[in-house]
């Protein structure tokens, strides 16, 4: 299952957790995660009898602890809020503009935020969580505090909760110092850690992410917490530039590279932050002889290779680029799915459900591919004076079909070229260029003025006169869709 939580740097994402659990060690019983986080990688983890989870975060444990200790409890404080209605009113817009979003909400937000009446501290962290600016939960910063996201209240319209009591259900949640994790005995314990990142430390303190950071001395203490550890330890880390991770634990450590994207983060583009990532390995070699029967890198059935999530994070990484065109955004889509990277989540719209859940529909994704293969095809024929560069001129050419009904590259060059030709290719519009497609098909649109006519005489028609002419411009408009014969109707 995913975390219940929105946190920075969080490791959510598919690729992420099973690139992690592909070195997990051989006969382990015990997992331990000293920086859980939003336990992107723990809510992930399974195949454990025992599990201890530990942060110094006060609201974020009390939210563990909640789940565990008194879940029922917890869950219907949280159901109790109601999630944002379409009858809510409204906040204004702020002196600098900006979005408008639900007021009722907002004023919860306030009062858990800077008011005192809140005594749950779980249900107040959680509630913040989810709604605030990036996931960020400081409240020794209150003007980092921004209520932005109402939307992420809706979780409690989803059985997420529940799913999460099961899976906490036997835990050991702790609020400390790491180290006793390291430390304490125990059989068959692996330890996952992902402390605070240098590049965390680096930031201005108004500026880093979470509520107790690293300073340059607490990295070199976690180092020697880790070299005097007894068990298998896998910790993930940034690869700052100055070389300081690496200095730590090279030499006694089995160093490994990787890089992925951050959740939480942008990079000012409007895009996520990407960054170089280590996974540093203490007491073990991942996926030698005696550990192969749990971390083999060839992929079961429904897994990755470790190419393969290679290649998706470079895909996914293409995609996110604030300049990414339809054409390339087509190309990474087909890539995915024809290669089948999308196999953990079971199929391909379930990826893009999980992956792209705003911005991508099946539906969205099939143009943009098709879009893209067919801008190749044309210009595979070298036929083109001047190449379409706006997706809605190539989705107008994908009309153009050969009689398998497949489109038709060479016909859909010589209709380009035509509108190229008659009007400029700084002045084709997507009208324009439908008229053209229109013209090579033999397809009559109705005139604007029957087309209003039938608009106001539509609703004084029986549902049998309805049927007969749905059927009518259905028949004669097979091109254009639903969409545009009800326009018509």
């Amino acid at each position: 299952m995913r975390s219940i939580f929105r946190y920075p740097g969080g490791k959510t994402r598919s690729g992420i957790q099973e690139w992690i659990k592909s070195h997990r060690p051989g006969g382990c019983r015990e997992y331990r995660e000293p920086f859980v986080g939003g336990g992107g990688v723990f809510f992930c983890m399974d195949g454990f009898e025992r599990y201890w989870l530990n942060d110094l975060h006060q609201g974020l444990t009390e939210v563990y602890r909640a789940l565990v200790e008194r879940p029922d409890d917890f869950i219907s404080k949280c159901k109790a809020i109601e999630p944002a209605r379409e009858d809510d009113e409204l906040t204004e817009p702020g002196p600098r503009g900006g979005k408008r979003l639900n007021k009722r909400l907002k004023a919860i937000f306030d009062e858990f935020a800077f008011g005192k009446t809140c005594n749950d501290e779980a249900l107040r962290y959680f509630f913040i969580n989810r709604t605030v600016f990036g996931g960020r939960v400081n409240y020794d910063i209150p003007s980092r505090l921004h209520f932005s996201n109402p939307e992420g209240w809706n979780i409690v319209k989803t059985n997420q909760l529940e799913l999460a009591k099961e899976k906490l259900s036997g835990c050991k949640v702790t609020r400390g110092d790491y180290s006793s994790l390291f430390d304490e005995p125990g059989e068959g314990v692996w330890i996952y850690a992902d402390p605070p990142y240098m590049v965390n430390t680096e930031m201005s303190r108004t500026s880093q992410l979470y509520q107790h950071g690293f300073t340059y001395e607490d990295h070199r203490k976690f180092a020697g917490v880790v070299s005097r550890c007894k068990h298998r330890v896998c910790i993930s880390y940034d690869d700052d530039p100055s070389g300081e991770i690496r200095k730590l634990f090279e030499g006694w450590c089995h160093i490994k590279d990787g890089r992925w994207t951050y959740c939480g983060t942008t990079n000012g583009k409007g895009g996520k932050e990407t960054g170089h990532e280590l996974l540093i390995f203490h007491n073990y070699i991942p996926n030698t002889i005696e550990d192969r029967a749990i971390c083999s890198t060839e992929a079961d059935e429904g897994d990755l290779t470790e190419a393969e999530l290679t290649r998706l994070e470079e895909l996914e990484e293409r995609m996110e680029r604030k300049f990414t065109s339809f054409e390339e955004l087509g190309e990474c889509l087909e890539a995915i799915r024809d290669g089948k990277l999308w196999r953990p989540d079971g199929n391909f719209p379930r990826y893009l459900q999980r992956r792209w859940p705003k911005d991508l529909s099946e539906t969205r994704a099939g143009q943009l591919i098709n879009a893209a293969r067919l801008l190749r095809q044309i210009e595979s024929c070298n036929l083109l004076q001047d190449n379409p560069s706006r997706e809605l001129h190539v989705q107008q050419l994908i009309r153009v079909k050969s009689e398998d009904g497949q489109p038709d590259p060479v016909r859909a060059a010589e209709v380009w070229n035509r509108a190229v030709q008659e009007h400029g290719i700084k002045r084709i519009t997507a009208k324009l260029l439908r008229e053209a497609v229109d013209t090579e098909l033999g397809v009559s649109r109705p005139s604007p003025s029957f087309v209003e006519t039938f608009r106001r005489r539509w609703p004084l028609l029986s549902d049998d006169e309805r049927a007969v002419i749905r059927g009518i411009v259905y028949a004669d408009y097979p091109q254009q869709g639903k969409e545009e014969a009800r326009c018509a109707g």
